[in-house]
């Protein structure tokens, strides 16, 4: 089988991890992308070091393109994720992307919802966006059965990120959703209301029946925390060690009871690598990644509304 090259664009934080991760499934890690060139040769340096992993560092997506890349790997900033998406798909090359799909703050919602129209119906559409949170209650269901006659589900997510107000629910809402997706699928959502404050974003409505609440928060200083309620039923997230020794787990709580899961980026990258670059059956989590933003369009159009 051939070796398949993936280009990397933007590899501090996710993007670096994004890299360990295709070098670990087999993958060529044949170029990254990065803001300036100092920081290309930084970020080459650092992936030799840490993982052995030579590669090249541009500062040009359409660099990156001229090297044939079999697939690229989206890591930059929101607001880039649509011009950079674009040209991929005008190349014909296959797209994992971090989430959001795309978003700009200096752009308006009708603006943003336009742009993400002309992703949706490219002719050469080949993406996955990594809400990769889903693999959790895959495993909920696969370990302790399908959670079924709850009223409402609750979906807490803590992060050490930088974001603020608002914006904590522009970061966190795609995970929040690709849950809710797998969960009980695309349906309207009513009653909306919400709390924020400077490291908090809160929000309830009724979803299929059911009343959601989201719970997010992001504080560099603050707990890492995931966990989902449905009802009185509690299910978290159990993180050990780091890189390669990394281990996940589920834990219900009610009954002390924690079972390994694999490493949800590692799942889903294995599954982009399957779907579009070894021809092997993997999933297509585009349809999914689009109903996605337009539930969170939804939500800003009534927050900014609010504020």
């Amino acid at each position: 089988m051939h070796k398949p090259n993936i280009a990397i664009l933007g590899v501090r934080g996710i993007g670096k991890v994004h890299a360990r991760i295709f070098n670990a499934l087999g993958a060529n890690v044949d170029c990254v992308l990065a803001s300036n060139e100092g920081s290309a040769i930084s970020a080459c340096v650092d992936l030799e070091k840490s993982y052995g992993i030579i590669t090249k560092g541009y500062t040009s997506i359409n660099d990156v393109l001229e090297r044939h890349p079999d697939a690229v790997s989206i890591c930059t900033p929101p607001s880039l994720h649509f011009e950079q998406i674009l040209k991929c798909f005008e190349k014909g090359v296959p797209v994992f992307c971090e989430k959001p799909l795309y978003w700009d703050q200096g752009l308006s919602l009708r603006e943003i919802e336009n742009k993400i129209n002309l992703l949706e119906n490219h002719k050469n559409r080949k993406l996955i966006v990594n809400t990769s949170n889903t693999i959790f209650i895959d495993a909920i269901t696969d370990y302790f059965g399908e959670q079924k006659d709850y009223q409402k589900f609750t979906f807490q997510f803590y992060t050490q990120g930088k974001y603020e107000g608002k914006d904590i629910a522009l970061d966190l809402m795609p995970h929040g959703f690709s849950v809710l997706l797998r969960i009980l699928g695309k349906h309207q959502i009513d009653g909306f209301s919400f709390n924020v404050n400077q490291n908090h974003f809160q929000c309830t409505f009724n979803y299929a029946g059911k009343v959601v609440e989201f719970d997010f928060r992001e504080d560099p200083d603050g707990p890492k925390y995931l966990s989902f309620y449905f009802d009185d039923k509690h299910f978290q997230r159990v993180q050990e060690g780091n890189g390669k020794t990394y281990r996940v787990y589920i834990e219900n709580t009610n009954i002390n009871k924690k079972v390994e899961v694999d490493d949800p980026f590692t799942v889903y990258i294995k599954n982009f690598i399957q779907k579009y670059i070894t021809g092997e059956k993997g999933f297509d989590d585009a349809s999914g990644s689009f109903i996605n933003i337009r539930l969170m369009l939804e939500c800003m159009k009534k927050i900014n509304q609010s504020i």
